[in-house]
């Protein structure tokens, strides 16, 4: 995850992996193999939900960092990069 003004996220995503990682480290001492099962399914979930959200909700993410540290939205363009939307929002509007 690219931190453009997400580092607490960021972190949150940190801390949330070392803390699943820690709970993966205790389901080994689990004397009941069906419990370790389901720990270890749900664990994977978990893991996968993390790997997802960012790239589904980043955009969103980002929007929200800018408008709080007062940016605004002057216009919405279609474009392949940074450099491209930058001189289509800026050209005059037809």
């Amino acid at each position: 995850m690219s931190a453009k003004g997400l580092w607490g996220l960021a972190g949150l995503w940190l801390l949330s992996y070392i803390a699943l990682a820690i709970i993966e480290a205790s389901t080994y001492d689990v004397s009941n193999h069906s419990a370790q099962i389901i720990l270890s399914l749900a664990l994977v979930g978990i893991y996968l939900g993390l790997s997802l959200v960012p790239g589904l909700k980043g955009n969103a993410w980002h929007a929200t960092s800018l408008k709080r540290r007062g940016y605004r939205i002057i216009k919405e363009v279609q474009a392949d990069t940074p450099e491209e939307a930058l001189r289509i929002a800026q050209s005059p509007s037809t």
